[in-house]
């Protein structure tokens, strides 16, 4: 790699933000941090970033599968590649997820087989990297893994684990500080995070539970399950995922179906306790197609793209009744 170069944290997640900085620190700290939602990966490939970094710069991207298609509904894998064609420095890409065989052989051949790292296995892309970077026996790196695993031990989370943990959520709303935030843990100091940014963690993670409390109604009964409804704004967007579990925590529902104002997308999530095959479901429930290789998309998530969504608010009740005619085919 270059005595410099850009790393580009893919997904503004616990996860990827220690990646980025790991990949940042074995360099010793000579890295500059990016982060963009998956959806925003295609900004740093337009001018108005590229003008801004010289052409030398090396680019490491962390997180991420292949993108085929966006929440609401619209193809970026062809412009993806025309992206990574384009670029004129060397790529390196980490991804813990699983890649369908055409996008591995897609992307091996624009970056070269030896810069994509991909793994079906790996508990993590930070173990991914801190294998590749450094190896084991090194406290810090490992601690940042574990860290990102969910693994610190009981003291530890105690001690910085949980408020690294929520500053780092919250700043994902804010692709700016969150970058700085990776910069701070290259430089192994997740305290000066801490000192910074946790009061206002603390305050947004409140209005969030608040919010969740105050606009997710009662809970619609479903076969053996519960599902509540939200409807995010766009400030509250970032956080659906953390939205949506404190609404079924709060309306002890199973499943949570959020829908992002504005926009085409209805994020159907379930509680991590359960075993529920959203996908395979949601094609017995209706002939919507659920964008099974989409942004975001997780084991316990499944974007519906529902076409006039955003001007037809009666759309949604149409989904829940066709969620609830199928409820039967759910499986604790």
């Amino acid at each position: 790699m270059a005595d410099r170069f850009t790393v580009i944290v893919s997904e503004p997640e616990v996860e990827a933000v220690v990646a980025g900085a790991l990949v940042g620190r074995a360099a010793e700290g000579q890295a500059e941090a990016l982060v963009f939602d998956s959806q925003g990966l295609l900004e740093f490939f337009g001018p108005g970033v590229q003008e801004k970094l010289p052409r030398s710069y090396d680019l490491v991207l962390c997180g991420l599968v292949v993108v085929h298609s966006d929440w609401d509904g619209r193809l970026v894998r062809p412009r993806l590649m025309d992206a990574l064609r384009g670029f004129l420095g060397p790529v390196r890409w980490y991804s813990a997820r699983s890649w369908e065989p055409e996008d591995r052989r897609a992307v091996g051949h624009i970056v070269g087989e030896g810069n994509l790292m991909v793994s079906e296995t790996a508990a993590s892309v930070a173990a991914m990297v801190r294998d590749a970077c450094f190896g084991a026996g090194h406290q810090y790196e490992d601690s940042l893994v574990r860290f990102a695993e969910g693994r610190l031990s009981k003291e530890e989370e105690e001690d910085w684990g949980a408020q690294l943990r929520l500053v780092l959520t919250v700043l994902k709303a804010d692709h700016y500080d969150l970058a700085g935030a990776v910069g701070a843990l290259m430089e192994g100091r997740p305290d000066v995070l801490i000192g910074k940014h946790g009061d206002r963690a603390r305050r947004t993670d409140e209005q969030n539970r608040a919010f969740a409390r105050e606009n997710a109604g009662e809970p619609r009964v479903m076969g053996r399950m519960k599902l509540v409804f939200l409807s995010l704004p766009p400030d509250k967007q970032p956080f659906w995922a953390e939205v949506s579990a404190y609404a079924r925590q709060a309306a002890e529902a199973g499943l949570s179906l959020c829908h992002l104002e504005g926009r085409s997308v209805m994020l159907l999530a379930c509680d991590a306790a359960l075993r529920v095959d959203l996908r395979v479901w949601m094609r017995y429930v209706t002939d919507l197609v659920p964008a099974a290789r989409s942004v975001g998309a997780r084991p316990d998530v499944v974007p519906l793209v529902v076409r006039g969504l955003a001007d037809d608010p009666g759309l949604r009740e149409e989904v829940l009744s066709l969620m609830a005619d199928g409820a039967h085919l759910l499986r604790a």
